[in-house]
C-alpha cells in the first residue's frame, strides 16, 4: 500500500536584497533526500518565493536542498546547493516563519552555462582485430624505428613521438574493415572527474610504480603470436556479420569494458618496452602524449554527472548544465566520460560505458566516441547515389562469402559452361588429394541461406521483386528436369525510431507476395530507403528437399508489374533494364559481369549421413563379432579391430578415428586416425582393420581390466555457417583383456 502523504504545507523563501532584480533571480527548487541520498520530494519554488511541502516528507528526509530547479538534486552541482535540517523547516513553516537568504547564499545560484558536445560511431569487427591492434603497438613495430634512431637518422624524442602516436584511436585496421557507422538514437549521460598532475621529470621516482603496473597489464594479456594470422574473409558493411562475437570473447578482462576497447591494455607492451629502453630525457614527452596513462601517475577524484542528452540524427551530441565559475590550481585539470544506452522494445541498454573503461577526454567539444558493442543500433544508412552502379549479386550463403562457392561461368541465363570434377562445391582444392583431411571441398546440405546484394541503384531501376527457383543440373551444366520455385514465407526485422529515444523492433514479411500480372513466388525486395533494415537472408533452400547431386539455383528480378528485368543487352526472356548482375568470383578485385537475364550458380549437395561401424575384434588373427567379449593372452598378444567408416561420396568424408579407453578413467589411445578417404570408404561392405598393439599396451601395467573402444566419422557437409555434425557417426564396443 502506498505511504498516505499529509497535505502541504507552505514555506516562504525570500532572497535578500533582490529587489529590482526579477530578471536575475534563479528558478529554484526545494529537495527533500533521504539518508541514502534519495529524493523524497521535489517542489519547485513560485516566483513570489511560496513552496509547498508536506509534514509527512520532511519526516521521511535527513536533508532539505535548496538550489537551481532540475529534474533531480544529483543533476545539480553540490556548490550550487543550500543545506538545511529537515527539523529547521517544519519549526520555520509551524512558524510562518520566512526563511530568509543572504545575497552570499543565493548568488551561488547564478550559474554559468557549461557543454560538451562529441559524436559516437558503432563499429563492428573481425576476427584478430584486437591481436592486429597489439602487433601494430608491439615492441617488433618499435624496433624498426629504433634501427632508424640507431643510424642517427632520428632522435630519441622524434622515436617517442612517433611510438606516442600508436594510440588505439589510431590503430584500426587498414584492411578491409571494421566498418563504423554513426549511432543516432540514444541517451547520453555526462560524467565528469577533477585530476592534478606533477609534470613527470627525468628520472621521475613515479615511474617505477608505472612499470610495474604495466608489467602486470602485460601478464594477464594473452600471448600475441607473431607472424599474425590470416586475415578472414571481409564482410560487408550492410551484411550480417557472421564474425560479431569472435574475436572479443577472448579478450583478456578490461581490454573491452562497456563496448570500448582499453588504451592501456592494447598499447602495455609497446609502453612498457619504451619506458625500459627509450633515453630517459624522452621519457617525459612520451607520457605527456599518453593521455590514457595518466591515472597511473595522476591523482583524480571521483566522477561527477553532470547531465543527460539525446544523440542527434547526425550522430552528434550537446549536453549542457548550469554551475559556478571554476577555476582549478596550476597542474589540475577537468575530464569528461560518456556512457551511451538505447532503448529496444522497453529493454534499456548501456551501449558505451566510458566511466567504466577509464575512457577519458580532456576537451569540451569534438569528442568521437567509438563502441564496439555488436547490440548498437546504428543510423539508417543513406541510400547509395544513383550513380549508375545498379546491380544484383549472389553475396553470402550462411555467413560463407559467394566466392568462396566454386560455380562455373554461366553461358546462357539459366546454365553454367561444363563443370569441373568440384564445381559446385565450397572452397576448392586444387585435387582430390589436397583436400583429404581438411574442410576444402565440402558439399553442401541442410538449409542454405541465401543473401544477395541489391545495391540502392536498382530502386530507381524499378526493380521491386525477385525470384529465386532451383532445377537439377547434367554433366553439361545445363538444367534438366522440373523446375522448383522456393515459395517459403521470409520476414525481415526493422528498426522503428517513430518513438525516439526508444527503439522499436518491427517485422514485416518479403513474401512470398500475391502474384503479380500472373508471376507467382515473388518476393520483395528491401531497400535501405524503406526501412532500417536487420540484414538478413533473402531465401532459405532447403536442400534435403532434393536429391543428392548438382544443381542450379537461379535468381530473377521483376518490376512493379511483374515484368522480368535483364540487364540491357543480355540474352534470355525479360525487358532491358540499365543494370548489371555480377558474380563475386575472388576475394579481392573486380566482380564478374554476368551478361544474360538471370544469375545462376551451380550448387552441389548431399544430405546423405555417414556410416560408423564396429564390425569385430581380432585377437591376432582371429576374428569374433560376439556381443560379449572377454580375450585372454600374454603381454604380446596383439589386438586390433574391424570396422567400416563410410559415405556414399567417399569425396565428403572429412576424416574418422578410433580411441580406445582403460576402465574408469583408465589410459588411452588412439587405434587409427586417417584423414585418408581411399579404400576404406570406396564400398559400404568392405571393412577394414586398425594396426595391431599388444594387450600390454592396452593394459598398462594391469593384469586384467574393461575397455571401450569409439569410432567417429565427421563428413564435410555443411550449410556455408558450420558442418553439419548431425550427419557424423558414431559407434562404441566394449570389452576386457587379460594377460
Amino acid at each position: 500500500m502506498a505511504e498516505k502523504r499529509s497535505a502541504p504545507s507552505r514555506l516562504t523563501i525570500a532572497l535578500n536584497d533582490a529587489e529590482g532584480d526579477q530578471e536575475g533571480r534563479p528558478r529554484l527548487a526545494v529537495y527533500l533526500v533521504d539518508r541514502r541520498g534519495k529524493l523524497v520530494h521535489r517542489a519547485e519554488v513560485a516566483a513570489n518565493g511560496d513552496v509547498a511541502l508536506a509534514d509527512s516528507d520532511l519526516e521521511r528526509s535527513s536533508e532539505v536542498l535548496i538550489g537551481p530547479t532540475a529534474k533531480d538534486h544529483l543533476d545539480v552541482h553540490p556548490e550550487s546547493l543550500l543545506r538545511f535540517h529537515p527539523g529547521e523547516i517544519r519549526e520555520r513553516i509551524k512558524a510562518r516563519d520566512t526563511l530568509d537568504l543572504g545575497k552570499d547564499q543565493w548568488s551561488r545560484f547564478h550559474l554559468v552555462r557549461a557543454c560538451v558536445d562529441g559524436s559516437l560511431s558503432a563499429c563492428r569487427y573481425r576476427p584478430y582485430l584486437y591481436e592486429e591492434m597489439v602487433l601494430e603497438a608491439s615492441p617488433i613495430r618499435l624496433a624498426s624505428a629504433a634501427s632508424i634512431v640507431e643510424a642517427g637518422v632520428a632522435s630519441a624524442r622524434e622515436l617517442s613521438r612517433v611510438s606516442a602516436r600508436l594510440a588505439v584511436s589510431e590503430l584500426q585496421p587498414r584492411f578491409p574493415f571494421p566498418v563504423c557507422a554513426d549511432v543516432c538514437h540514444g541517451l547520453v549521460e555526462v560524467y565528469r572527474r577533477v585530476c592534478c598532475c606533477q609534470p613527470i621529470v627525468v628520472r621521475d621516482p613515479r615511474l617505477s610504480d608505472l612499470i610495474r603496473k604495466l608489467k602486470e597489464i602485460v601478464k594477464v594479456r594473452p600471448p600475441i603470436k607473431w607472424p599474425p594470422p590470416p586475415p578472414p574473409p571481409p564482410f560487408l558493411e550492410d551484411g550480417p556479420e557472421p564474425f560479431a562475437h569472435t574475436d572479443f570473447d577472448r579478450l583478456p578482462e578490461g581490454a573491452l569494458s562497456g563496448g570500448v576497447l582499453s588504451e592501456a591494455m592494447i598499447n602495455a607492451e609497446s609502453d612498457l618496452h619504451a619506458l625500459q629502453t627509450l633515453d630517459p630525457v624522452a621519457v617525459p614527452a612520451y607520457l605527456a602524449e599518453r593521455d590514457y596513462l595518466r591515472p597511473f601517475w595522476c591523482s583524480c577524484g571521483s566522477p561527477t554527472r553532470m547531465g543527460e542528452g539525446t544523440m542527434r540524427p547526425d550522430g552528434t551530441f550537446r549536453i549542457c548544465w548550469y554551475e559556478p565559475l571554476i577555476f582549478y590550481r596550476p597542474g589540475c585539470f577537468e575530464e569528461f566520460a560518456f556512457v551511451v544506452r538505447q532503448n529496444v522494445n522497453g529493454v534499456t541498454v548501456v551501449i558505451y560505458d566510458g566511466l567504466a573503461a577509464g575512457k577519458w577526454f580532456r576537451s569540451r567539444t569534438g569528442n568521437h566516441l567509438q563502441t564496439f558493442d555488436w547490440r548498437a543500433v546504428r543510423c539508417t544508412q543513406p541510400p547509395t547515389p544513383d550513380d549508375g552502379t545498379a546491380f544484383v549479386q549472389l553475396e553470402r550463403i550462411g555467413s560463407a562469402n559467394s566466392y568462396r562457392l566454386n560455380t562455373p561461368d554461366q553461358d546462357s541465363w539459366d546454365g553454367v559452361q561444363m563443370p569441373d570434377y568440384n564445381s559446385g562445391l565450397l572452397d576448392p582444392a586444387t585435387s582430390l588429394a589436397a583436400a583429404r583431411g581438411t574442410s576444402l571441398n565440402a558439399n553442401w546440405g541442410g538449409t542454405l541461406a541465401l543473401t544477395y546484394k541489391f545495391s540502392a541503384a536498382m530502386q530507381s531501376r524499378g526493380a521491386t521483386y525477385y525470384r529465386v527457383s532451383v532445377i537439377a543440373a547434367n554433366g553439361s551444366g545445363d538444367p534438366i528436369g522440373p523446375r522448383t520455385y522456393l515459395n517459403g514465407g521470409v520476414a525481415w526485422y526493422w528498426y522503428d525510431y517513430s518513438a525516439a529515444p526508444v527503439i522499436g523492433i518491427q517485422s514485416e514479411s518479403l513474401g512470398p507476395v500475391p502474384a503479380v500480372n500472373g508471376q507467382s513466388n515473388l518476393y520483395k525486395i528491401p531497400y535501405y530507403a524503406d526501412h532500417d533494415w536487420q540484414w538478413s537472408a533473402h531465401a532459405y533452400l532447403n536442400s534435403a528437399a532434393f536429391a543428392e547431386g548438382r544443381y542450379l539455383v537461379m535468381l530473377e528480378v521483376f518490376n512493379a508489374a511483374g515484368q522480368v528485368l535483364r540487364p540491357t543487352g543480355s540474352s534470355g526472356p525479360g525487358t532491358d533494364t540499365n543494370f548489371t548482375f555480377r558474380r563475386w568470383f575472388q576475394e579481392i578485385g573486380p566482380t564478374a559481369n554476368v551478361p544474360f537475364a538471370a544469375l545462376t550458380h551451380m550448387f552441389w549437395w548431399d544430405n546423405r549421413p555417414a556410416e560408423a561401424h564396429i564390425l569385430h575384434l581380432l585377437q591376432g588373427t582371429d576374428a569374433s563379432d560376439e556381443e560379449c567379449q572377454f580375450l585372454v593372452g600374454t603381454p604380446a598378444t596383439q589386438f586390433s579391430v574391424g570396422y567400416r567408416a563410410y559415405h556414399p561420396n567417399p569425396m565428403f568424408i572429412y576424416n574418422h578415428n578410433m580411441t580406445w579407453q582403460r576402465g574408469l578413467g583408465g589410459g588411452s589411445g588412439t587405434l587409427v586416425s586417417s584423414p585418408d578417404n581411399a579404400g576404406q570408404f570406396a564400398e559400404a561392405f568392405t571393412p577394414t582393420g586398425t594396426s595391431a598393439t599388444s594387450f600390454g599396451t592396452l593394459l598398462g601395467g594391469n593384469t586384467r581390466c574393461s575397455f571401450t573402444i569409439d569410432l567417429n566419422v565427421s563428413v564435410k557437409t555443411t550449410n556455408g555457417s558450420g558442418p553439419l555434425i548431425y550427419l557424423n557417426d558414431h559407434d562404441q564396443a566394449s570389452f576386457a583383456l587379460e594377460d
